[in-house]
């Protein structure tokens, strides 16, 4: 997911990620593994969504087939949810299919237009 990372996976530590040219930018916030990672979320220079202004929480589950994977993305802006809606979906659809052994393809994703 994105073209650009730095991670820094403790408490406090730098989550940013380059996704089709929005610079995300935030820390992590909880880290408890191997079931769970928040991250503060937000866009570098959006006056509307800055950086760290959202939280994003994974939780893994184990379950008989592999591994569940829930998120939860708070504290958008009504403006920001129909685009994270959408873009979670693409990601979380290209995770699942590469977990069952799909193909690696450059993934040209761009995000929906802001209504």
């Amino acid at each position: 997911m994105g073209q650009h990372a730095t991670l820094e996976p403790h408490p406090g530590g730098v989550f940013e990620v380059d996704i089709a040219g929005s610079p995300i930018r935030g820390h992590y916030l909880e880290i408890i593994r191997p079931h769970r990672v928040v991250v503060s979320w937000g866009v570098v220079g959006n006056a509307d969504f800055p950086s760290g202004i959202s939280r994003v929480s994974f939780t893994l589950t184990p379950t008989s087939a592999g591994t569940r994977v829930d998120l939860l993305h708070s504290g958008l802006p009504e403006l920001r949810v129909a685009g994270h809606t959408d873009g979670w979906a693409h990601f979380l659809g290209r995770l699942a299919s590469h977990a069952e052994g799909g193909p690696f393809v450059i993934d040209e994703w761009m995000p929906l237009p802001q209504r």
